[in-house]
């Protein structure tokens, strides 16, 4: 199975129209993560989610933790751990979403199947090549971690539109919790 992580925080008919668009080119299992500072209550959200009735599986889940541009990542991770409540399916893969991704292209259920991970891959080999690679370069705990797992190389990707295996996103966020 493949769940889709997204957080939400702004429009309820915003997000209803994307679980519709997802739902429409990809079988999944849709969770949705609600920040602690969305313009709308979780049970306002579920309430809507209920009156829809979708085809597929659509979970509120029931943590929320604050959300900001550049600090979406507590939301993801209490995602991974919530959907790791949901399956102990050994194939599970989690793609990311933000809230006002959608997806245009038919034919997305086909091309995951058999792909393990999917993202983006831009080498941060030098200095002043791109922001947050400055700050990963400098970031000594990043680099120990990556040069005691056996890598030494920092490769960026944004998190929507990757997908990765359930179990390695337990791992990674195990990790990231030490």
């Amino acid at each position: 199975m493949i769940y889709v992580s997204i957080p939400v925080h702004t429009s309820i008919p915003t997000i209803l129209n994307q679980i519709e668009n997802i739902q429409r080119r990809l079988y999944s299992h849709i969770v949705l993560h609600v920040s602690a500072n969305a313009d709308f209550s979780k049970q306002e959200l579920v309430r809507s989610l209920t009156e829809k009735k979708y085809s597929q599986p659509v979970t509120v889940n029931p943590i929320s933790v604050s959300t900001a541009w550049g600090g979406i990542i507590k939301a993801h991770l209490e995602n991974i751990k919530f959907i790791g409540t949901l399956t102990n399916e050994p194939k599970a893969k989690v793609v990311f979403h933000a809230s006002n991704d959608m997806i245009v292209k038919e034919g997305l259920t086909e091309y995951l199947e058999g792909k393990k991970n999917l993202f983006n891959l831009r080498y941060i080999d030098r200095p002043g090549h791109w922001w947050p690679g400055n700050l990963a370069l400098k970031d000594f705990r990043l680099t120990r971690t990556l040069a005691k797992l056996g890598s030494g190389r920092v490769i960026a990707s944004q998190i929507e539109g990757s997908m990765y295996p359930l179990s390695l996103l337990k791992s990674i966020s195990d990790l990231i919790e030490q």
